[in-house]
């Protein structure tokens, strides 16, 4: 039997710890195909973050370490960049506040699959656990001095994702909105095509360029943002939206030839 290429995983990682061990743990016990996790920390000041990384460094998880001095709402698009020339036709970025599931087969190789399978696919994501939505009428008591419109972005009070049922439907590819860019598995052929920005506007693009974009309802992850509420009270929502906002104009996920000179 032919062995399996590995595939490159980007784990773009930004303090809260908790969530960082939960991410790295899952995709170290139940990543089952052949991966190369490269991490990369978006100058993270809390001091944890350094341990988190190093214990699984011990275990000799990753491909490689990178470690910024700055906080750059572009890095992932950096890093995608940089690693984009590894084994293999398909790359995979992921965010510290996501862990996966066991299954057979694994996370990466049911996303592997599939883009096999469906060769117009060029983005795909996967199917959120809704269990870990707050409840709106729990804010109150959550978040009691918080301001309403902050308080509904800590729990993600209007994303889409709310109304996905908890079970997820039949057939294994659904496109009821952009899929969620915290875990994204991406064609690299198609890379020259798609443009980089916010999420909803990356789907944009990708469908104006032809791109087919799908959510796969046979993986399921956790976002674990959605339990800041409870694990991370002070966590800077308007900060976070100011640096994001930064990312609002879309650019070339491959920079012109002229640009790379």
């Amino acid at each position: 039997m032919t062995a399996k290429q590995p595939i490159t995983v980007v784990i773009l990682s930004r303090n809260r710890p908790i969530y960082l061990w939960a991410c790295l743990d899952s995709l170290y016990r139940y990543t089952r195909h052949p991966a190369r996790f490269i991490l990369t920390d978006n100058a993270s000041d809390d001091p944890l973050i350094r341990d988190v990384v190093h214990g699984f460094e011990r275990r000799g998880m990753f491909y490689k370490v990178e470690w910024h001095a700055k906080n750059d709402p572009t890095r992932v698009l950096q890093a995608v960049r940089t690693y984009m020339d590894g084994p293999g036709g398909k790359i995979v970025v992921i965010e510290s506040d996501v862990t996966v599931f066991e299954t057979e087969p694994c996370w990466l190789e049911r996303m592997s699959d599939l883009m096999d399978e469906n060769p117009e696919l060029g983005l795909l994501g996967s199917y959120v656990d809704t269990r870990d939505f707050i409840a709106i009428e729990d804010i109150d008591t959550l978040l009691p001095d918080t301001h309403e419109a902050i308080a509904e972005a800590m729990i993600k009070a209007r994303s889409p994702e709310r109304a996905l049922p908890s079970d997820p439907p039949d057939g294994p590819l659904i496109d009821p909105f952009n899929p969620p860019g915290r875990l994204l598995m991406a064609r690299k052929s198609a890379l020259s095509k798609l443009m980089f920005s916010v999420d909803g506007k990356v789907y944009q693009e990708a469908k104006k360029a032809g791109i087919r974009c799908a959510i796969a309802t046979t993986v399921m992850h956790r976002h674990l943002s959605l339990l800041n509420a409870y694990d991370y009270r002070d966590y800077n929502m308007q900060a976070r939206n100011r640096h994001f906002r930064k990312n609002r104009e879309p650019q070339p996920v491959l920079p012109k030839a002229s640009e790379s000179d």
